[in-house]
C-alpha cells in the first residue's frame, strides 16, 4: 500500500509578477493603517484521482474558502450582496503550482455580509505539479502540496490564519481530506496546513532544447529571485552540446522558462564539465550566474 503525507501551504508571494499588464490596479487593503489584513482559510480536499511520474503532477477536486472584514462594504439589510472580483478588494489568491487544466467551478465573486465580512469560495478542479520520488516506484510514499499565494502582498501586509467558524464546528486547523479516495491503492498517511513566506521561484526542468545527431539534451535549469530587485532571477546551472556556445544555451533556455528577455548579463562562470569522446567535446555541463529581468 503506498501512502500520501499532504501538506496544504498557504504562501505568500513576496515578489510581484511580471504581468502588470494584464492585471487590474489594486484596490487599498481594509483599514490599511492597521496592521495586516486577516484573511481567515478553509481547504477541503474532496478528492485525489490520479498520478502522472512522467508529467510529475497529481490531480485532485479541492475546495477552498476564504474570509475577511472589510467595513466598506458594511450594509443594511438581512441578505448578503454580491460583488465581481474586479469591484472590492481581495487577497489575490493564486494556486503555485497549478496547471492550465485546474478549472474553477464557482463563479468568481465575492459575497458580503451586512457587517462587511466578506466570503470567497471556490472549487478547484486539475492536475497540480509535484516531483515525485520515483526511487522506490511503485511503493514507497509521496508529499502532495497545494499551495495557494496571495500575489503581490508581503506577510506584513496579508496573514493567513486558519477559519475559526470552521474550528469551532470541529475541523482541525479549519483543513481536512475526504476519508476515502478513488486514487487506487494509496492511503492518506497524514495532512498538515500551515502558513509560510513564499519566496517566487522560476524553475524549468527537462527542458529539451537542442537537438544534436536526432538525441534531445535535457537541460536543468533553477532560477532564483534576487530580492534587490523585482523580477531579476539567477539562472544557476545550464546543460547543452558543443555545438552551443553555454552562453547561447542559457539565453535559450532562460527564453524558454520565462518568456521575453530584457537586460540579459551574464556573470562568471562558477564551474564548467566537460565530456568529451575520441577527442572531442560532446557535452558540457555549466555552473554560472546569469541575471535577467522577463516578460510573460
Amino acid at each position: 500500500m503506498k501512502r500520501i503525507l499532504l501538506p496544504f501551504f498557504v504562501l505568500f508571494a513576496i515578489s510581484s509578477v511580471a504581468r502588470s499588464a494584464e492585471t487590474p490596479a489594486l484596490i487599498d487593503r481594509p483599514a490599511a493603517g492597521a496592521g495586516p489584513t486577516q484573511v481567515s482559510v478553509g481547504i477541503w480536499i474532496v478528492d485525489i484521482t490520479n498520478t502522472d511520474s512522467a508529467q510529475q503532477n497529481f490531480t485532485a477536486d479541492l475546495a477552498i474558502v476564504f474570509r475577511w472584514k472589510d467595513a466598506r462594504l458594511a450594509h443594511t439589510g438581512t441578505g448578503v450582496a454580491y460583488y465581481a472580483l474586479d469591484q472590492v478588494w481581495t487577497p489575490r489568491v493564486g494556486i503555485a503550482n497549478e496547471t492550465s487544466s485546474v478549472v474553477r467551478k464557482l463563479p468568481e465573486s465575492a459575497e458580503a455580509e451586512p457587517d462587511g465580512t466578506v466570503l470567497y469560495r471556490q472549487r478547484y478542479v486539475g492536475s497540480f505539479t509535484q516531483p515525485l520520488r520515483l526511487q522506490s516506484f511503485p511503493f514507497g510514499r509521496q508529499a502532495f502540496r497545494i499551495q495557494f499565494v496571495a500575489i503581490r502582498y508581503q506577510p506584513n501586509e496579508v496573514a493567513f490564519v486558519a477559519d475559526e467558524n470552521w474550528i469551532r464546528d470541529g475541523l482541525q486547523q479549519a483543513a481536512g481530506i475526504s476519508r476515502s479516495i478513488t486514487l487506487p491503492n494509496w492511503t492518506v498517511e497524514k495532512w498538515d496546513a500551515k502558513a509560510s513566506i513564499y519566496a517566487l521561484t522560476l524553475t524549468c526542468l527537462e527542458t529539451d532544447l537542442i537537438r544534436r545527431s536526432n538525441k534531445q539534451i535535457e537541460r536543468n535549469i533553477m532560477a532564483k529571485t534576487d530580492k534587490s530587485t523585482d523580477s531579476v532571477y539567477r539562472v544557476t546551472e545550464v546543460i547543452g552540446t558543443s555545438t552551443q556556445s553555454w552562453e547561447d544555451a542559457a539565453k535559450t533556455a532562460v527564453q524558454t522558462a520565462a518568456g521575453t528577455l530584457r537586460d540579459l548579463r551574464i556573470a562568471e562562470v562558477v564551474k564548467m564539465d566537460v565530456k568529451i569522446e575520441d577527442g572531442k567535446v560532446l557535452e558540457f555541463r555549466t555552473r554560472l550566474q546569469l541575471s535577467f529581468k522577463y516578460e510573460s
